[in-house]
């Protein structure tokens, strides 16, 4: 009886001892799934921001032509052959006794030249696309106006597409349509807006660690940011206008400015000292300058190590949200 007491003693003992160590391995588990998790996660993101800048980028303009008379009139035309095609095969299909009780489409054919009422339409969406811009021109002077917000942006190129599928015939619409698109494409226009001076400290990072450490991999690693970052970056105009109207300077190049700043006006101080056998000796204390010199350099290799994170950061800025 003893021998099963003290068997079973020894049981729980050896139990209450491994029990931390099972607790701890579940929780080294459970770390190891959050951060496969958060990996995936921003492995999927990554894909997905790729993926947009890059449909952004190849979808270029927004009107890709000058629009005319002539390619209102096959438009129109296309349109019309069209839509008659579709209610004949509507009216054979509400004839066939197995749709009997469905609704049917109504399909509306336009007239072979715009009416009236299409005109006036016409001019109506093209105030509309231009009084959602922002004013521009001062008190007293002729009404100016440009896009300044995605937004708006947005908006108006629903207005002008609208315009484009009543196929307008005048020239007074056509050449006011083409003015607004044309202003849409420019202020889509993109353009790199980053930091130049990040991009050429990375580069130098990148080749000097790679002579130091004899490895392709951190400049890999720091080549694929910089395309990323140079990506993200490509700001439409409106945007780029819009930041230089509220002044904002291009912060990575403040701060890598200011550390070398820093080490330019590094102080040398010079000791001279006087002995009693009339000799001198001079001290030449250059702490402030390797100081500076350190600082600058950890500032450029923190911000290349971060290329990634910058290139997020303006691919939301540039692509997302818009500010």
């Amino acid at each position: 009886m003893r021998n099963i007491i003290s068997y079973r003693k020894s049981l729980l003992f050896a139990l209450l001892t491994l029990l931390p160590f099972a607790q701890a391995s579940a929780a080294n588990e459970a770390t190891g799934y959050a951060v496969l998790g958060g990996t995936l996660l921003f492995a999927v993101l990554f894909v997905v921001m790729v993926l947009h800048m890059g449909y952004v980028l190849f979808k270029g303009k927004s009107y890709k032509q000058e629009f005319t008379a002539d390619y209102f009139r096959e438009k129109r035309r296309l349109k019309i052959e069209t839509l008659t095609a579709a209610k004949e095969k509507a009216e054979q299909d509400a004839q066939d006794p197995k749709n009997a009780g469905k609704e049917q489409p109504v399909i509306v054919i336009p007239e072979t030249d715009p009416t009236d009422e299409e005109v006036e339409q016409c001019y109506a969406l093209l105030e509309e696309a231009f009084d959602c811009w922002t004013v521009i021109s001062g008190a007293g002077e002729e009404e100016l106006r440009t896009p300044t917000k995605m937004k708006q942006i947005r908006k108006s190129k629903k207005a002008l597409d609208k315009v484009i599928d009543l196929c307008p015939y005048e020239e007074t619409v056509i050449n006011r349509l083409n003015e607004l698109c044309h202003i849409i494409n420019v202020s889509e226009e993109r353009s790199f807006n980053g930091s130049k001076m990040l991009i050429w400290i990375s580069v130098i990072v990148g080749v000097v660690g790679a002579f130091l450490s004899k490895s392709w991999e951190f400049p890999t690693f720091l080549a694929s940011g910089l395309v990323l970052y140079w990506v993200a970056s490509r700001t439409p105009q409106f945007l780029i206008e819009k930041r230089a109207e509220r002044g904002g300077g291009n912060i990575f190049s403040g701060l890598i400015g200011g550390a070398f700043a820093a080490v330019a006006t590094a102080k040398t101080y010079k000791t001279v000292t006087k002995w009693s056998d009339g000799t001198t000796t001079t001290d030449y204390d250059n702490s402030e300058t390797w100081i500076s010199i350190v600082i600058a350099v950890v500032i450029c290799v923190v911000l290349a190590c971060l290329l990634y994170f910058w290139a997020m950061l303006n691919y939301l800025r540039n692509y997302v949200f818009y500010f």
